[in-house]
């Protein structure tokens, strides 16, 4: 197995947690033309990059068992997609509204600048192993068979919230209902909220156009609350990491995110995939912040996961638009 560290420059500096980062780092794992990728996420996996590397890339760590998993099973990395569109701002909402079909698609990205990890040359890996022109080539098709449909399903939103006052995101939502009274909404406050502000907003939007709130406040017990007073379903992403879908009564809760990278190998990610199935609720294979390269690994694999499972099967992944 060969190992490659790679370093891809942000278009902003992304806050992750407590800390602000403006580049991605992590390993790629070669062997037999396969790939996987190890990218600790700061701020929010247990080990860091330097822990994987000095510990001889021990499998105990989530994202190494993942890259190795990504490994035995050979996959062929496609281009990253969603389910949804990502509304994080307003900058990202008036984008939307502008767009004739409603979609935002990619079409290329400057490959990360990559050097070979075991004996420290900064070599680049040799272009005619790695994948990324297969990826880049299904981006510019769906990105133009996008052009040509106009969105006439019903789309999901994903919103950020919390973060900005309750008039301008709620008028967000509206907006949005305008323009689709079909639309349907996910929304993130990021462990932001408490009951008041949970209150403020939720009372000002159709609280049945929303799939569910995904963590909407930092413990358990008043996200509950706030999924009661409003008969809104819970999803649950970091809480994920804090309690078992057990700890939550059938009745609240309707869906989980799960982020490979933070979460170990395809296997363990299937075995939660498969109870959550068996509770009928809503799976969002979110990602870390991958590379392009780790973004269409998981791609692939999260479609042989959605035709298994059907479209309670929802796909985060194609945060590949936030690299320069």
């Amino acid at each position: 197995m060969k190992i490659f560290r790679f370093r891809q420059q942000l278009k902003h500096p992304a806050a992750l947690h407590d800390k602000t980062v403006t580049f991605r780092e992590g390993l790629y794992f070669f062997k037999n033309g396969s790939w996987g990728e190890c990218s600790p996420l700061p701020g929010f996996s247990g080990e860091t990059l330097e822990d994987v590397i000095s510990s001889g890339f021990n499998p105990e760590y989530p994202s190494v068992a993942l890259a190795l998993s990504l490994l035995d099973r050979d996959i062929e990395p496609a281009a990253p997609e969603s389910s949804y569109t990502y509304i994080g701002n307003s900058a990202d909402l008036e984008q939307y509204l502008n767009e004739d079909d409603g979609c935002t698609c990619s079409t290329g990205h400057n490959l990360p600048s990559v050097c070979i990890h075991d004996d420290q040359e900064n070599r680049t890996v040799p272009p005619d192993i790695f994948p990324f022109e297969k990826i880049f080539s299904d981006m510019k098709v769906k990105t133009a068979s996008k052009k040509t449909e106009r969105r006439t399903d019903n789309p999901v939103f994903k919103l950020k919230v919390g973060r900005n006052s309750c008039s301008s995101e709620s008028s967000a939502v509206h907006r949005l209902l305008n323009r689709n009274p079909d639309s349907k909404f996910i929304l993130d406050p990021n462990m932001l909220w408490n009951e008041r502000t949970a209150e403020e907003f939720l009372s000002s939007i159709p609280t049945d156009t929303v799939l569910y709130i995904e963590d909407p406040a930092s413990d358990l017990k008043t996200s509950l609350k706030i999924a009661d007073r409003f008969n809104i379903k819970l999803g649950l992403d970091e809480l994920l990491r804090q309690f078992s879908i057990s700890d939550v009564p059938e009745k609240d809760l309707g869906a989980i995110v799960i982020k490979p990278m933070l979460t170990g190998s395809l296997e363990k990610c299937e075995e939660i995939i498969t109870r959550a199935a068996d509770r009928n609720l809503y799976v969002t294979i979110s990602s870390s912040y991958e590379s392009i390269l780790g973004l269409g690994l998981l791609s692939s694999w999260s479609r042989e996961i959605r035709q298994k499972n059907g479209e309670h099967i929802l796909l985060g992944l194609d945060t590949e638009k936030i690299f320069l």
